[in-house]
């Protein structure tokens, strides 16, 4: 046999588009006869068919897994991720203000936790209430110097904007301490 390159060959016309057409015919039967003894192979024909559906199912469950689980806990960690990108970018175009408590409750418990761990403090003669961002401190104890510095500690928590100390001041009237100490 004799296999000479002719590049007219490659030209189409009317014959190459003939032959064109046969040879991927005949590709294509040899890949599906090839495909068909794979498969239906006395001696190993049943292993391959099982490999197979177990491959399809695994593929399915795969599927199915990524649908119902997978994307939904990555668009929920998304959704999160662009809430909080939301808010930090509101907080920066606000001019960077401090976070805010969500109530005054918090806040307040906020005061107890970061002021009152210390043992040394009289947590039980101390009322603390918030209204908004300030807090009042009443109650009575003995040592003026600890109950400034106590103010002084409230002032240092997160939140507050600012603090009406009436300690030692039982009949005191708060707006007027108040209006005293922004003076």
């Amino acid at each position: 046999m004799n296999y000479n390159f002719d590049p007219q060959d490659f030209i189409p016309d009317e014959r190459g588009a003939r032959r064109g057409g046969f040879l991927w015919g005949l590709i294509a039967g040899l890949l599906i006869g090839a495909a068909a003894m794979f498969v239906l192979d006395p001696q190993n024909g049943r292993r391959r068919r099982s490999l197979a559906r177990d491959q399809a199912i695994k593929a399915r469950n795969s599927v199915d897994r990524a649908v119902t689980e997978d994307l939904p806990k990555k668009a929920d960690y998304l959704s999160g991720f662009a809430e909080g990108a939301r808010h930090r970018v509101k907080e920066m175009a606000d001019g960077g203000s401090d976070r805010r408590p969500e109530n005054e409750a918090v806040l307040v418990d906020r005061v107890l936790s970061q002021v009152f761990r210390d043992p040394e403090l009289p947590k039980g003669e101390i009322n603390i209430d918030a209204n908004g961002t300030t807090i009042f401190l009443r109650g009575s104890i003995d040592d003026d110097d600890l109950a400034m510095d106590i103010e002084k500690r409230v002032r240092g928590v997160e939140g507050v904007d600012d603090v009406v100390n009436l300690i030692n001041k039982p009949d005191a009237d708060p707006s007027e301490v108040h209006a005293e100490q922004t003076r």
